[in-house]
Protein backbone atom coordinates (compact mmCIF):
# COMPACT_ATOMS: atom_id res chain seq x y z
CA UNK A 1 0.00 0.00 0.00
CA UNK A 2 1.65 3.31 -1.22
CA UNK A 3 1.43 6.34 1.26
CA UNK A 4 -0.82 8.39 -0.77
CA UNK A 5 -3.09 5.61 -0.71
CA UNK A 6 -3.02 5.38 2.55
CA UNK A 7 -3.44 8.89 3.53
CA UNK A 8 -6.04 8.99 1.20
CA UNK A 9 -8.07 5.88 3.06
CA UNK A 10 -7.02 7.53 6.86
CA UNK A 11 -8.51 11.11 5.77
CA UNK A 12 -11.88 9.19 4.38
CA UNK A 13 -11.95 7.48 8.01
CA UNK A 14 -11.57 11.04 9.61
CA UNK A 15 -14.33 12.47 7.26
CA UNK A 16 -17.09 9.93 8.18
CA UNK A 17 -16.02 10.62 11.93
CA UNK A 18 -17.09 13.94 11.67
CA UNK A 19 -20.28 13.67 9.86
CA UNK A 20 -21.40 10.95 12.14
CA UNK A 21 -20.64 13.74 15.22
CA UNK A 22 -21.92 16.65 13.86
CA UNK A 23 -25.19 18.02 15.26
CA UNK A 24 -28.50 19.63 13.90
CA UNK A 25 -31.11 21.57 15.45
CA UNK A 26 -34.05 19.56 16.49
CA UNK A 27 -37.60 20.72 16.19
CA UNK A 28 -36.90 23.34 13.05
CA UNK A 29 -40.40 23.24 11.48
CA UNK A 30 -42.32 22.16 14.93
CA UNK A 31 -44.99 24.37 16.35
CA UNK A 32 -47.16 24.42 19.12
CA UNK A 33 -49.80 27.68 19.05
CA UNK A 34 -52.56 28.56 21.47
CA UNK A 35 -56.27 28.72 20.10
CA UNK A 36 -59.29 29.58 20.33
CA UNK A 37 -61.48 26.84 19.87
CA UNK A 38 -60.69 23.51 17.66
CA UNK A 39 -62.71 24.96 14.49
CA UNK A 40 -61.12 25.46 11.39
CA UNK A 41 -61.02 29.49 10.93
CA UNK A 42 -58.95 29.56 14.47
CA UNK A 43 -56.86 26.93 13.27
CA UNK A 44 -56.12 28.60 9.79
CA UNK A 45 -55.21 32.09 11.85
CA UNK A 46 -52.87 29.81 14.24
CA UNK A 47 -51.27 28.00 11.72
CA UNK A 48 -50.22 31.58 9.94
CA UNK A 49 -49.21 32.66 13.02
CA UNK A 50 -47.00 28.90 13.44
CA UNK A 51 -45.91 29.75 9.59
CA UNK A 52 -44.49 33.08 10.82
CA UNK A 53 -42.29 31.95 13.71
CA UNK A 54 -41.06 29.22 11.59
CA UNK A 55 -40.20 31.16 9.04
CA UNK A 56 -38.06 33.41 11.61
CA UNK A 57 -36.20 30.04 12.77
CA UNK A 58 -35.46 29.12 9.15
CA UNK A 59 -34.10 32.07 7.33
CA UNK A 60 -32.58 33.98 10.19
CA UNK A 61 -34.52 37.04 9.78
CA UNK A 62 -36.87 38.31 12.63
CA UNK A 63 -38.51 40.68 9.95
CA UNK A 64 -39.77 38.40 7.45
CA UNK A 65 -42.82 38.29 7.93
CA UNK A 66 -42.87 41.84 6.49
CA UNK A 67 -40.95 41.34 3.27
CA UNK A 68 -43.14 40.80 -0.06
CA UNK A 69 -41.42 37.21 -0.91
CA UNK A 70 -42.51 35.65 2.41
CA UNK A 71 -47.14 36.62 1.55
CA UNK A 72 -47.34 34.05 -0.05
CA UNK A 73 -45.93 31.33 2.15
CA UNK A 74 -47.98 32.91 4.57
CA UNK A 75 -51.21 32.97 2.87
CA UNK A 76 -50.67 29.38 2.25
CA UNK A 77 -49.56 28.36 5.21
CA UNK A 78 -51.77 25.22 6.07
CA UNK A 79 -50.63 23.82 2.56
CA UNK A 80 -47.50 22.93 4.32
CA UNK A 81 -48.63 21.18 7.34
CA UNK A 82 -47.50 17.63 7.82
CA UNK A 83 -49.15 16.65 11.39
CA UNK A 84 -51.14 18.53 13.60
CA UNK A 85 -53.52 17.98 16.98
CA UNK A 86 -54.66 19.49 19.89
CA UNK A 87 -53.64 19.57 23.83
CA UNK A 88 -53.97 20.82 27.10
CA UNK A 89 -51.75 23.10 28.51
CA UNK A 90 -52.42 24.23 32.27
CA UNK A 91 -52.47 27.77 32.84
CA UNK A 92 -50.78 28.98 36.73
CA UNK A 93 -52.52 32.60 37.95
CA UNK A 94 -49.80 34.52 39.20
CA UNK A 95 -51.25 34.61 42.47
CA UNK A 96 -52.24 30.86 42.79
CA UNK A 97 -50.41 30.32 46.03
CA UNK A 98 -52.46 32.77 47.61
CA UNK A 99 -55.94 31.97 45.87
CA UNK A 100 -55.11 28.13 47.26
CA UNK A 101 -54.40 29.64 50.49
CA UNK A 102 -57.55 31.35 50.46
CA UNK A 103 -59.37 28.39 49.82
CA UNK A 104 -57.85 26.34 51.95
CA UNK A 105 -58.81 29.07 55.48
CA UNK A 106 -62.76 29.32 54.08
CA UNK A 107 -62.94 25.57 53.53
CA UNK A 108 -63.84 25.76 49.84
CA UNK A 109 -62.56 23.58 47.35
CA UNK A 110 -59.84 24.89 45.21
CA UNK A 111 -60.68 25.88 41.97
CA UNK A 112 -60.08 23.93 38.93
CA UNK A 113 -56.55 25.31 37.37
CA UNK A 114 -57.08 26.95 34.05
CA UNK A 115 -56.34 25.45 30.97
CA UNK A 116 -55.24 26.83 27.37
CA UNK A 117 -56.02 24.89 24.29
CA UNK A 118 -52.95 24.41 22.07
CA UNK A 119 -52.55 23.36 18.04
CA UNK A 120 -49.21 21.49 17.65
CA UNK A 121 -48.11 20.07 14.77
CA UNK A 122 -45.58 20.40 12.30
CA UNK A 123 -44.41 21.96 8.55
CA UNK A 124 -43.05 19.20 6.09
CA UNK A 125 -39.89 20.29 6.09
CA UNK A 126 -38.38 19.65 2.37
CA UNK A 127 -41.15 20.72 0.61
CA UNK A 128 -41.29 24.36 2.85
CA UNK A 129 -37.50 24.30 2.13
CA UNK A 130 -37.81 24.78 -1.65
CA UNK A 131 -40.74 27.02 -0.83
CA UNK A 132 -38.32 29.31 0.60
CA UNK A 133 -35.91 29.49 -2.02
CA UNK A 134 -37.99 30.16 -4.65
CA UNK A 135 -39.59 32.94 -2.32
CA UNK A 136 -36.18 34.48 -2.85
CA UNK A 137 -35.66 34.00 1.26
CA UNK A 138 -32.62 33.27 2.86
CA UNK A 139 -32.44 29.56 4.25
CA UNK A 140 -30.27 28.97 7.03
CA UNK A 141 -29.50 24.92 7.31
CA UNK A 142 -30.40 23.13 10.71
CA UNK A 143 -26.89 21.88 11.22
CA UNK A 144 -25.74 25.42 12.84
CA UNK A 145 -23.20 26.96 14.95
CA UNK A 146 -23.21 25.98 19.11
CA UNK A 147 -22.76 28.52 21.31
CA UNK A 148 -21.69 28.37 24.65
CA UNK A 149 -22.76 31.15 27.30
CA UNK A 150 -21.05 32.88 30.16
CA UNK A 151 -23.12 35.06 31.84
CA UNK A 152 -23.10 36.32 35.31
CA UNK A 153 -25.32 38.54 37.25
CA UNK A 154 -25.02 40.39 40.09
CA UNK A 155 -26.79 39.31 43.33
CA UNK A 156 -26.39 40.01 47.29
CA UNK A 157 -24.00 36.79 47.46
CA UNK A 158 -22.00 38.34 44.44
CA UNK A 159 -21.88 37.47 41.10
CA UNK A 160 -23.36 34.01 39.72
CA UNK A 161 -23.14 32.24 36.66
CA UNK A 162 -26.23 31.86 34.99
CA UNK A 163 -25.75 27.68 34.87
CA UNK A 164 -28.91 25.52 33.99
CA UNK A 165 -30.71 25.64 37.52
CA UNK A 166 -30.04 29.61 37.91
CA UNK A 167 -31.16 30.17 34.47
CA UNK A 168 -34.39 28.63 35.06
CA UNK A 169 -35.06 32.19 36.83
CA UNK A 170 -34.87 34.04 33.21
CA UNK A 171 -36.96 32.01 30.80
CA UNK A 172 -35.91 34.51 28.41
CA UNK A 173 -32.71 32.78 27.44
CA UNK A 174 -33.70 29.55 26.40
CA UNK A 175 -37.02 30.30 25.13
CA UNK A 176 -35.75 33.12 23.02
CA UNK A 177 -32.97 30.29 21.79
CA UNK A 178 -35.44 27.91 20.94
CA UNK A 179 -37.60 30.64 18.84
CA UNK A 180 -34.27 31.49 17.05
CA UNK A 181 -33.10 27.99 16.38
CA UNK A 182 -29.68 28.55 18.25
CA UNK A 183 -28.14 25.64 20.08
CA UNK A 184 -27.08 28.09 23.60
CA UNK A 185 -25.34 25.91 25.99
CA UNK A 186 -25.50 26.80 29.43
CA UNK A 187 -22.81 25.24 31.78
CA UNK A 188 -23.98 22.76 34.31
CA UNK A 189 -24.31 23.88 37.69
CA UNK A 190 -20.79 24.29 39.62
CA UNK A 191 -19.10 23.85 36.74
CA UNK A 192 -18.14 27.47 35.91
CA UNK A 193 -17.09 30.44 38.79
CA UNK A 194 -18.55 33.86 37.78
CA UNK A 195 -14.09 34.65 38.23
CA UNK A 196 -13.70 32.70 35.05
CA UNK A 197 -16.78 33.24 33.21
CA UNK A 198 -15.18 36.63 33.57
CA UNK A 199 -11.98 35.79 32.35
CA UNK A 200 -11.52 35.03 28.72
CA UNK A 201 -7.99 32.98 28.97
CA UNK A 202 -9.98 31.19 31.76
CA UNK A 203 -8.15 27.79 31.27
CA UNK A 204 -11.88 26.29 32.77
CA UNK A 205 -14.03 28.07 30.53
CA UNK A 206 -11.77 26.97 27.14
CA UNK A 207 -11.93 23.40 28.83
CA UNK A 208 -15.90 23.86 28.87
CA UNK A 209 -16.25 25.41 25.32
CA UNK A 210 -14.12 22.80 23.52
CA UNK A 211 -16.10 20.07 25.45
CA UNK A 212 -19.38 21.34 24.27
CA UNK A 213 -17.69 21.59 20.70
CA UNK A 214 -18.82 25.38 20.43
CA UNK A 215 -17.97 27.46 17.81
CA UNK A 216 -19.08 30.73 19.27
CA UNK A 217 -19.03 32.18 23.04
CA UNK A 218 -21.41 34.34 24.74
CA UNK A 219 -19.98 36.49 27.53
CA UNK A 220 -21.64 38.96 29.85
CA UNK A 221 -22.90 40.64 32.90
CA UNK A 222 -26.22 41.44 33.98
CA UNK A 223 -26.86 44.15 37.15
CA UNK A 224 -29.14 46.64 38.20
CA UNK A 225 -27.96 49.89 38.58
CA UNK A 226 -30.15 53.07 39.91
CA UNK A 227 -32.91 50.88 39.02
CA UNK A 228 -32.34 50.09 35.51
CA UNK A 229 -30.75 46.93 34.42
CA UNK A 230 -28.07 46.89 32.33
CA UNK A 231 -26.41 43.71 30.53
CA UNK A 232 -22.49 43.86 28.99
CA UNK A 233 -22.37 41.29 26.22
CA UNK A 234 -20.12 40.39 23.61
CA UNK A 235 -19.79 37.50 21.18
CA UNK A 236 -16.57 35.65 20.58
CA UNK A 237 -15.12 33.36 18.05
CA UNK A 238 -11.74 31.48 18.29
CA UNK A 239 -11.46 33.64 21.44
CA UNK A 240 -11.80 37.24 19.14
CA UNK A 241 -14.84 39.45 20.01
CA UNK A 242 -16.84 39.71 16.69
CA UNK A 243 -19.43 42.52 18.32
CA UNK A 244 -20.28 43.68 22.25
CA UNK A 245 -23.40 45.35 23.46
CA UNK A 246 -24.36 47.14 26.17
CA UNK A 247 -28.83 47.68 26.73
CA UNK A 248 -30.66 48.69 29.16
CA UNK A 249 -34.15 47.75 30.24
CA UNK A 250 -36.40 47.90 33.32
CA UNK A 251 -36.41 44.23 34.05
CA UNK A 252 -33.65 41.49 33.08
CA UNK A 253 -35.83 39.36 30.89
CA UNK A 254 -35.98 41.69 27.90
CA UNK A 255 -32.44 42.07 28.08
CA UNK A 256 -31.45 38.68 27.54
CA UNK A 257 -34.38 38.25 25.06
CA UNK A 258 -32.48 41.23 23.07
CA UNK A 259 -28.76 39.85 23.29
CA UNK A 260 -30.05 36.28 22.29
CA UNK A 261 -31.58 38.03 18.92
CA UNK A 262 -28.90 40.12 18.57
CA UNK A 263 -26.63 37.12 18.27
CA UNK A 264 -28.54 34.93 16.28
CA UNK A 265 -29.10 38.23 13.65
CA UNK A 266 -24.99 38.21 13.44
CA UNK A 267 -24.72 34.53 12.94
CA UNK A 268 -27.43 34.31 10.46
CA UNK A 269 -25.83 37.01 8.08
CA UNK A 270 -22.74 34.81 8.75
CA UNK A 271 -24.44 31.54 8.00
CA UNK A 272 -27.37 31.75 6.06
CA UNK A 273 -27.38 30.91 2.19
CA UNK A 274 -28.37 33.95 0.25
CA UNK A 275 -31.38 33.81 -2.02
CA UNK A 276 -31.85 31.50 -4.14
CA UNK A 277 -31.44 32.63 -7.96
CA UNK A 278 -32.67 30.02 -10.74
CA UNK A 279 -29.50 28.21 -12.26
CA UNK A 280 -27.50 28.72 -9.36
CA UNK A 281 -26.75 25.21 -8.95
CA UNK A 282 -23.21 24.68 -9.02
CA UNK A 283 -20.69 21.96 -8.72
CA UNK A 284 -17.30 23.45 -7.46
CA UNK A 285 -13.58 22.25 -6.79
CA UNK A 286 -12.02 23.41 -3.52
CA UNK A 287 -8.39 23.29 -3.28
CA UNK A 288 -7.28 23.88 0.57
CA UNK A 289 -3.30 23.82 0.73
CA UNK A 290 -1.61 24.58 3.99
CA UNK A 291 -2.84 21.07 5.49
CA UNK A 292 0.13 19.61 7.67
CA UNK A 293 -1.56 17.31 9.93
CA UNK A 294 -5.11 15.17 10.89
CA UNK A 295 -6.07 18.18 13.10
CA UNK A 296 -5.13 20.75 10.53
CA UNK A 297 -7.65 17.98 8.18
CA UNK A 298 -10.43 17.93 11.06
CA UNK A 299 -10.27 21.82 10.96
CA UNK A 300 -11.13 22.09 7.04
CA UNK A 301 -13.37 19.26 7.05
CA UNK A 302 -15.32 20.70 9.97
CA UNK A 303 -15.95 24.07 8.43
CA UNK A 304 -16.22 23.12 5.30
CA UNK A 305 -19.46 20.97 6.50
CA UNK A 306 -20.99 23.38 8.59
CA UNK A 307 -21.52 25.91 5.94
CA UNK A 308 -25.18 25.78 4.68
CA UNK A 309 -24.27 26.55 1.25
CA UNK A 310 -22.73 22.76 0.75
CA UNK A 311 -24.90 20.50 0.09
CA UNK A 312 -22.63 17.48 -1.00
CA UNK A 313 -19.18 17.68 0.13
CA UNK A 314 -16.12 14.75 -1.08
CA UNK A 315 -12.58 14.42 -0.77
CA UNK A 316 -11.68 13.36 -4.44
CA UNK A 317 -7.23 13.70 -3.82
CA UNK A 318 -4.68 14.93 -1.82
CA UNK A 319 -2.15 16.74 -4.42
CA UNK A 320 1.01 18.48 -2.86
CA UNK A 321 -0.14 18.97 0.75
CA UNK A 322 -3.81 20.19 -1.12
CA UNK A 323 -6.87 18.92 -0.07
CA UNK A 324 -9.14 18.22 -2.89
CA UNK A 325 -12.42 19.09 -2.65
CA UNK A 326 -15.74 18.30 -4.87
CA UNK A 327 -18.83 20.80 -3.60
CA UNK A 328 -22.01 21.28 -4.67
CA UNK A 329 -24.15 23.83 -3.83
CA UNK A 330 -27.79 25.64 -4.57
CA UNK A 331 -25.94 28.56 -4.37
CA UNK A 332 -23.75 30.46 -6.74
CA UNK A 333 -20.20 30.07 -6.69
CA UNK A 334 -19.30 33.28 -5.75
CA UNK A 335 -21.85 32.97 -2.60
CA UNK A 336 -20.03 29.65 -1.51
CA UNK A 337 -16.82 31.45 -1.81
CA UNK A 338 -17.86 34.21 0.20
CA UNK A 339 -19.21 32.12 2.82
CA UNK A 340 -15.60 30.06 2.73
CA UNK A 341 -13.66 32.78 3.68
CA UNK A 342 -15.98 34.80 5.64
CA UNK A 343 -15.56 33.29 9.12
CA UNK A 344 -11.61 33.58 8.40
CA UNK A 345 -10.07 29.74 8.99
CA UNK A 346 -9.44 29.63 5.47
CA UNK A 347 -8.27 32.64 2.89
CA UNK A 348 -7.75 33.09 -0.26
CA UNK A 349 -4.82 31.67 -2.46
CA UNK A 350 -3.69 33.28 -5.53
CA UNK A 351 -1.60 30.53 -7.57
CA UNK A 352 0.38 31.17 -10.65
CA UNK A 353 -1.31 29.19 -14.09
CA UNK A 354 -0.87 25.54 -14.05
CA UNK A 355 0.91 25.98 -10.33
CA UNK A 356 -1.87 22.90 -9.44
CA UNK A 357 -3.60 20.54 -11.81
CA UNK A 358 -6.38 18.47 -10.15
CA UNK A 359 -5.75 14.62 -11.10
CA UNK A 360 -9.53 14.34 -11.50
CA UNK A 361 -12.32 16.92 -12.44
CA UNK A 362 -13.67 19.17 -9.62
CA UNK A 363 -16.12 21.10 -10.90
CA UNK A 364 -17.36 23.54 -13.27
CA UNK A 365 -15.46 26.49 -11.14
CA UNK A 366 -12.08 26.37 -8.73
CA UNK A 367 -11.16 28.23 -6.11
CA UNK A 368 -7.91 27.90 -3.79
CA UNK A 369 -7.27 28.29 -0.60
CA UNK A 370 -4.82 28.20 2.15
CA UNK A 371 -5.27 27.44 6.21
CA UNK A 372 -4.94 30.49 8.69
Amino acid sequence: MTPRLLTLITLFWLACSVQASSRTVPNMYAFEQPVTDAGAPARKVAVREAMAAVLVRLTGDRKVAERPQAQGLLENSSGYVQRYDYAQRPVVPVDSEDADSTSEQSGLPAPEPATQLLLRGQFAARALDAAVRSAGLPLWSAQRPQIFTAITTASEAGSLVLDVEIAAAYPELMATAAQRGLPLHLPAQNTLSAIDATEPDSPILAALVEQQEADYLLVGHLSEQAGKWVIQAELHEAGMPLQSWRLRSREPGPLLRAVVNRSGDLLAQRHALAAYTPGGESIVGLWVHGVGSGADYMRVQQHLQKLPAVDQLSLVAVVGGALVYRAGTESAAEQLDRSIRQAGRLRSETLPPGAAQSPVWTGEFEYHYRLN
